[in-house]
């Protein structure tokens, strides 16, 4: 079987690892989870060889100033340490509610505009997931043999990306919608706020036109969940912080 090196498939299936002992080789027949972060992946059969190095117990640090400062809080000051924790956990928050509504318009768009995708863009789009793969396993470090992962793992993400790419753009072209600015300074701004010098970080996408534009491009996908939201009856649901980082 592929030999695949992940850390959340463990982590959601840790039952195999118990009564390990150091030194100990196993192997692990395991699935991916439904609400694995990768889209060509979920519900995928796997099977890992796991080494265990050693086995410890987590021992929970003391919450002190060495603490604060191993996070950034140079100065060690605890109620700095945990507003700086409280806006982090508000501003992911955030960011998890607005990607859920985000994919959830994204889903009435393609339900309600069933198009014909031209395979020339799926092959691409393709392309370019096997070559995201294929980065991430090397910025995560990933070792073993290299294995060519078929275009059928991922097809469906590729004909989803496609087909949003052209019912956004109609969407933006019927309704006349252009950049809000505000909306793009908002984007920027967000994206800079965990960050040490936020201005510095503001000022790297304004001086520079592509980074820029990839922001303006996520903005006016925002304007046009805006837009779908304005069409449909919109209901709250209850969910815990948890369970809305969980599903990430």
């Amino acid at each position: 079987g592929l030999l695949l090196q992940d850390a959340d498939v463990l982590a959601h299936q840790s039952h195999g690892q118990i009564g390990v002992q150091a030194g100990e080789d196993r192997q692990l027949d395991l699935v991916f989870p439904e609400d694995h972060r990768s889209e060509e992946l979920k519900a995928k059969s796997a099977q890992f060889e796991v080494h265990i190095g050693a086995v410890e117990e987590p021992v929970l640090p003391e919450v002190d100033k060495e603490f604060a400062r191993a996070f950034g809080v140079r100065d060690g000051d605890l109620a700095r340490f945990r507003q700086d924790v409280r806006e982090n956990m508000e501003r992911e928050l955030n960011q998890r509610i607005k990607g859920r509504i985000k994919e959830q318009a994204m889903d009435i768009l393609l339900a309600k505009n069933p198009i014909d995708l031209p395979m020339a863009l799926v092959r691409q789009d393709i392309r370019v997931l096997k070559e995201q793969t294929l980065k991430e396993q090397t910025r995560q470090g990933a070792s073993g043999a290299k294995f060519e992962l078929p275009d059928s793992l991922f097809e469906k993400s590729a004909r989803r990306r496609v087909a949003l790419r052209l019912v956004i753009a109609e969407v933006v072209r019927v309704n006349g919608m252009k950049v809000d600015p505000e909306r793009v300074r908002a984007a920027v701004e967000d994206l800079a706020a965990s960050y040490e010098d936020p201005q510095e970080v503001v000022d790297f996408y304004y001086k520079d036109r592509e980074h820029l534009a990839s922001v303006e491009s996520l903005a006016l996908q925002d304007q046009v969940v805006d837009w779908v939201l304005s069409q449909v009856a919109v209901e709250d649901e209850s969910a815990s912080f948890q369970q809305l980082t969980d599903a990430g």
